[in-house]
């Protein structure tokens, strides 16, 4: 019951001011409120006093919620209110209860990568996805390593979260995030059993698959010091999110993005780019993960690693903290949109006239790779590691 009080509490603080409308990606190209976070929350608000029904067409509305978390970033009554929307979506389960596409997604597909990778291929083929799939990895992730990489007289035993994207379609990146521990002294457990953060299944509304996946992971790396990710989706879940599924903080306060672990433990990171043909450094602008910057407070440590790159140049843009468009499976079921928001983001790179696009998320990664295939430009897109690996 007082979790039931304290959603309708928050809901009622939300004094419809609006400032989170000039934030709002979706907002900015759509010009309908009913996209935003006070359009969003006004129609829960009616939903909760029953004045409208918890219907299918409320649930598709608060689907086009891109979850980049800047709604928050001005509001005076310091509401979150991406997790307002996300309540209402697990009321939406607890009233309608799930299809069964989702539910298959939810309590099935999700637990197998494998399934998952074949999943989303068949709903592009199909017709039921929207935006472009990149063609899985050769070999997974999990394929390439042994759960257990010793080195001598270790500093600590990290664990490493993989996560979906990374073992399916960019394993370059959990190369690259292990050879970095590794290299450190740290000895690295990849233990098998992890399973998706459920980042995905918490965002169709599913709390009971999200919390089972999560327990699953807490099991998985019990015997670690500590638990690094190169995602930052999945480090936001891991660390913040999940405690809403009740996720013990001594788990929660183990986990750390890749950057933030070397920077903070002052690892130091002998990297190098071939200059180009001039002689010059190589141009490289950083974009903000909206997971990782806004999620996670982290924006200053991947800058600081991109900065002693020898051979680089680092070249900001003004929009670096906006939102890509991607937003996780957003980008699979809102391609117009996506591609919208992303339009402004991807011409700012182009007159800073860097040579590569670094960030620090493969989900962002993936949308600026379809971006700019569409586009008919051959721009290097890498995860900070890739570089920081070299």
């Amino acid at each position: 019951m007082s979790k039931e009080i304290d959603y309708k509490d928050q809901l009622y603080t939300c004094n419809k001011c609006g400032y989170c409308l000039s934030n709002c990606p979706i907002y900015k190209q759509t010009l309908d409120e009913t996209y935003t976070a006070r359009g969003m929350l006004t129609m829960a608000e009616a939903a909760q006093a029953g004045k409208i029904d918890y219907s299918p067409a409320l649930n598709e509305r608060l689907s086009t919620c891109i979850n980049c978390l800047a709604c928050a970033d001005d509001c005076p009554s310091g509401l979150r209110p991406f997790n307002l929307i996300q309540q209402t979506k697990e009321k939406l389960i607890e009233e309608q209860g799930m299809d069964i596409p989702k539910r298959m997604f939810c309590r099935t597909i999700v637990k197998n990568q494998w399934l998952l990778g074949k999943a989303l291929k068949w709903g592009k083929t199909f017709g039921q996805i929207e935006g472009n799939v990149p063609s899985g990895a050769k070999k997974n992730f999990f394929r390439l390593f042994d759960e257990f990489l010793e080195v001598e007289k270790p500093k600590a035993n990290i664990g490493f979260f993989v996560g979906c994207a990374i073992n399916l379609w960019y394993p370059q990146i959990g190369v690259a995030t292990v050879k970095l521990l590794t290299d450190a002294g740290y000895q690295v457990s990849i233990p098998k059993a992890q399973k998706c953060c459920g980042t995905p299944v918490q965002t169709l509304g599913d709390v009971e698959a999200a919390r089972n996946l999560m327990l699953d992971n807490i099991k998985a790396f019990s015997k670690v010091d500590a638990i690094v990710t190169a995602c930052a989706s999945c480090g936001l879940m891991l660390k913040k999110e999940s405690a809403r599924l009740g996720i013990p903080e001594s788990f929660r306060k183990k986990v750390f993005d890749i950057t933030e672990f070397i920077v903070d433990n002052d690892i130091k990171v002998q990297a190098s780019l071939k200059k180009g043909r001039s002689g010059k450094n190589v141009k490289l602008t950083y974009h903000d993960p909206c997971h990782l910057n806004r999620g996670q407070g982290i924006s200053s440590q991947p800058r600081e690693l991109i900065d002693g790159i020898k051979g680089s140049q680092l070249v900001e843009v003004e929009n670096a903290q906006e939102c890509c468009g991607g937003g996780g499976t957003f980008r699979l079921f809102n391609q117009d949109l996506a591609l919208k928001i992303a339009a402004s983001k991807i011409e700012a790179v182009e007159e800073s006239a860097a040579s590569m696009l670094v960030t620090s998320c493969p989900g962002c990664i993936m949308q600026f790779d379809d971006v700019f295939q569409q586009r008919g430009k051959g721009l290097d897109v890498r995860h900070v590691v890739e570089l920081l690996a070299l």
